[in-house]
């Protein structure tokens, strides 16, 4: 529903995709957005490069475009570099030789293409009141608790996303950027998004939108983060389903229950010392943080059938 925030201050809208609308059912979740512009894989008649579209360099092609426009803008771009094989141009290859080099290039390559984003802000003069958002769906697991890929991984490697913002000088009068500073060492997430764009653009307050933002699961990143915060991760719904079983973290802590080994294992790993999670700290610590996830998990229908019969 964010296209809705820029409609409401007069923006023009789009949406630019690298990928292929026909992945996990794309076509259907975007078909009735009333944008102004959508791209995507199969509209810009580019052959397939990656696994899932096509090079990214037609896409920020595409978006450097938008800039040109007069009118101020609010879109979306899905880049798609960093999926496996993590396929680049031979003259972005740098390393070669190591298993994550392949992954390496392809976060070098996309790097150097969101250079050219920001160059061309420059160029038209937008850099001073443009804010931009950069995050993911998910990391990757290069070989990490015998791991590869993130489908099957709720390891802090799988989970944990960039979620980076750019906000003018211009722009961040009026805004708490005292609370935006420190939620850079608390635990968030990217349902932070869209409440913290309702606060940037002015909407908290205005009456036909205040219900929906007292209403968002997540929190605008320019209010304190509750310390006793849960996030759950949880890859199984109605598009795609891989029962691998939950994740819980909260006050530093990582809770998870894996259902796709036998027999099913609960781990529990304290992050604040341990970031690559390499110590099972659930035997260790007491019942006490384990209780606690786990009855956060349990408010959530969704989350019940994939929580533990009993406590080992």
């Amino acid at each position: 529903m964010i296209w809705d925030l820029g409609r409401a201050v007069g923006a023009r809208t789009f949406f630019l995709s690298s990928h292929t609308m026909e992945w996990y059912h794309f076509d259907r979740f975007y078909k009735n957005e009333k944008l102004d512009f959508k791209w995507n894989a199969e509209t810009s008649k580019q052959p397939f490069f990656n696994d899932l579209g096509i090079d990214d360099a037609f896409t920020i092609r595409q978006l450097n475009r938008q800039f040109l426009s007069k009118k101020p803008f609010f879109g979306v771009v899905q880049l798609n570099a960093t999926h496996y094989p993590y396929k680049v141009p031979e003259k972005a290859v740098k390393w070669k030789g190591r298993f994550e080099d392949e992954y390496n290039n392809a976060i070098r390559y996309q790097d150097s293409l969101l250079g050219s984003v920001f160059d061309q802000l420059r160029k038209t003069g937008k850099i001073q009141n443009t804010v931009i958002v950069f995050t993911s769906d998910h990391g990757e697991s290069l070989k990490d608790h015998n791991n590869i890929g993130h489908v099957d991984s709720y390891y802090a490697e799988a989970i944990s996303i960039p979620l980076i913002v750019y906000i003018p000088r211009e722009l961040q009068r009026g805004l708490n950027m005292s609370d935006f500073r420190n939620n850079r060492e608390r635990t968030v997430s990217n349902i932070d998004i869209a409440p913290t764009l309702v606060e940037l653009l002015g909407m908290k307050d205005q009456f036909q939108r205040k219900n929906l933002y007292e209403n968002y699961s997540g929190y605008s990143l320019f209010s304190q983060i509750p310390d006793d915060r849960t996030i759950i991760t949880m890859n199984n719904n109605q598009v795609a389903r891989f029962k691998v079983g939950l994740s819980v973290i909260g006050q530093g802590w990582h809770y998870l229950h894996r259902m796709n080994c036998v027999p099913n294992r609960q781990e529990l790993y304290f992050l604040k010392w341990d970031k690559t999670e390499q110590f099972d700290q659930l035997g260790i610590k007491g019942s006490v943080p384990l209780k606690h996830l786990l009855s956060e998990a349990a408010k959530y229908e969704i989350c019940k059938k994939y929580l533990p019969t009993k406590e080992k």
